[in-house]
This record gives structure tokens, sequence and C-alpha cells, in this order.
């Protein structure tokens, strides 16, 4: 069975363009993709060393990060990683484009074409680190850069000297505590496993335990701490040229002290807008239907029609709805405080093959 694609994040999206589409509504959005803001601004950064003088971690759990310069420049800065374990300290600004989600595969944090590219989410993901899962990519560079140092990790110590990974937010420190390194296919995990269904998380879970079970490099005691309330981190990586493969490193939020308690205030506030928006959406899909019946009706009694049976009533109205539900896939969505049966096991593959984008090149 196949776990449902992104959650209920994409049903509000389906609703919200089923009701822009049966009104006749055309979206003329920003396209996303991140043209460097230096040129506006007349800023000009000669080189990426200077994200290391501007920014030097003097205490790894407290952040001198100038978000407002790096935003300042680029509005897609959303956070910042730091992990000291490797040979190439990984210390850079994370990215996530809102149109283009391949984007930062192949341009710095500047917005510049750059074969490196950058370390970057996909919109997939909440920027306040919310999610279930949240994924980051980034590449596996000869020269360490990028995620190029997480290779050292495959059965090493590294994760037992170093087992915390900072993630730096303008308004809290997250510190998550890395539990797993190991190989994985290549699917793109935000494709296959509904994070927004609980049981869903839990499978998922249980996953990870069957692809660690007899690894050196798998902390079952912080992994038997996990459930689906929980907030993981992966970083993700090719593997040694292999297509078909990821290198992944896993780590698990610490929700003790200010940081357990922002991301619980965050979350509840994101779902409560969530929940909001959906129930926008949907009534202005009833609104639309409606309309749609009216003009059915009108069209009917144009032609000559009238004086409809109870009967040619209920036609005319199933046939707006029908109109409506094509607009969207309407299975897969329903109305606020509908229950709906959601197919939960193990993920298939579908998706695998766009996810290998992310993760291109050494």
């Amino acid at each position: 069975m196949t776990e449902k694609f992104f959650g209920k994040r994409r049903r509000i999206f389906e609703l919200t363009v089923g009701a822009a589409v049966l009104c006749g509504t055309l979206f003329a959005g920003n396209p996303g993709q991140a043209v460097s803001l230096a040129q506006e601004t007349d800023i000009v950064i000669e080189n990426q060393e200077q994200i290391a003088e501007q920014d030097i971690l003097q205490d790894d759990s407290e952040s001198t990060i100038d978000f407002q310069y790096y935003q300042n420049i680029n509005s897609d800065v959303y956070a910042w990683i730091y992990y000291p374990g490797t040979g190439g300290i990984i210390d850079y600004p994370l990215m996530q484009s809102v149109g283009d989600q391949e984007f930062y595969l192949h341009h710095d944090w500047q917005g510049y074409d750059s074969y490196p590219g950058s370390i970057f989410s996909q919109s997939y993901n909440r920027k306040s680190f919310t999610d279930f899962l949240t994924v980051l990519y980034g590449h596996n560079m000869r020269d360490t850069s990028m995620f190029g140092s997480l290779r050292e990790m495959e059965g090493s110590d590294i994760m037992w000297n170093y087992d915390t990974i900072y993630i730096y937010l303008p308004q809290v420190t997250l510190k998550y505590h890395i539990f797993a390194t190991y190989v994985n296919d290549n699917r793109h995990l935000l494709y296959n496993f509904d994070q927004d269904d609980t049981e869903c998380c839990q499978n998922y879970i249980k996953t990870i335990g069957e692809k660690c079970k007899g690894l050196s490099t798998f902390d079952r005691d912080v992994y038997e701490t996990l459930t689906e309330n929980s907030h993981i981190l992966t970083l993700s990586t090719c593997y040694r040229g292999d297509p078909e493969h990821r290198f992944l490193v896993q780590a698990v939020l610490d929700e003790s002290g200010e940081a357990g308690k922002w991301i619980a205030l965050q979350q509840a506030k994101e779902d409560a807008e969530e929940k909001a928006a959906r129930e926008r959406a949907w009534k202005k899909i009833v609104e639309c239907a409606k309309e749609r019946r009216a003009a059915l009706v009108k069209e009917r009694n144009e032609s000559g029609s009238s004086g409809e049976t109870d009967d040619q009533e209920t036609e005319i109205g199933t046939e707006a709805e029908n109109e409506t539900a094509v607009i969207y896939n309407k299975d897969a969505i329903t109305a606020p405080g509908e229950e709906r049966e959601t197919e939960t096991g193990q993920a298939d593959d579908s998706g695998a093959a766009s996810g290998t984008a992310y993760y291109q090149g050494e």
C-alpha cells in the first residue's frame, strides 16, 4: 500500500486551487527562483569566505549569526546549520526556494550559479522545523564542502564523539542528537511518507530500526525514544557516485528547555493556521459549487426546460458536484471535521526518480 504524498498540506493546496479554477481565477504567482538581491542593494560579496569572517561561533549553543545581514542579500536564507564533528566543518546558511525545488542544487546562498550549490530544504518542509521529518540536502563534494564530509561518518565513531547538530533560527537554537548514519535507497522521503499521519510516522520509525539493526553507527537508546511526535532531522547526500543510494545522517530534536517550548507553541500556531486555511478553501469550493449549480439551472431554463422535478434538481446538483470534483482529487480531500481513511504500510518507490535530482554529483 502507498502512503499519501504530502499529507494534509497537499490537500489544502488542492482545495485552494480547486476553488480558484472553479471560480475562473488564474494565479500569477512568483516563480520563486531566487535572484540575487545583491545587485538591487549594491551589496557585493567577494566570496563565501566572508561567511566565516562574519559569523565565527564563540559558543555552539549561542548563535552570533546576523540573520538580517544575510536576509537583506537573499530572503531565502532562513536558518543556519553547524556540525563540528567532521574534518570539513559543516557551517552554512540554510536555503529554501518558494517555487523551484531544485534551485539551490546549483546556486549559492546569494543566488549565483554555483556547482557546489547550497545546503537546502524543500518547501514540503516548514521552515520552523516543526515537522515530524525535516530533510536537508547537500552535495557530496570531494573537497568536503557542503555535505562532502558526511562520508567520514560511515562506519566511524564520529557520531559518538560529536553527537549534536545545531540549527540556528533567528528566534531559537535547536539541538539535535544523532542516532543513526546509514546508506538508504534513493526514494524521496517526503514523497513516500505522509508525516501528517500517525501510523505512517510510526511505520517510518520502524523502518529506520530495521535498516540500522546491527550497525555500529546506530544509537538504539536514543532511537527507542522516538515517537510520532518527535522531530527528526535528516541530512541527505549522494553515496559514492551511486545514483541508486543516499547516505543519511539522522538526529532527533532535544525538546528540553526553551527550544521545546518554542517548537510546541510554533507547531500549535501553524496547525491552527493550516486548519483555518483548509476551512476557507473548503468554503470557497462550496460557494463555487452553488454558483455553478445556479448557472446550470438558468442554462436549462433558457433552453426551454422548466418546472424541474426533484429528480431533475438532484441531477443538476450532481452535475455541479461532478464538475467540482474533476478540478481536484476529491477522494483525497475531506471537508473540515470529516474522517478520511489513509493507506499505511511500506512506502513504494513513486517519486524516487524525481528525488534523485536532489542529490546529484560529487
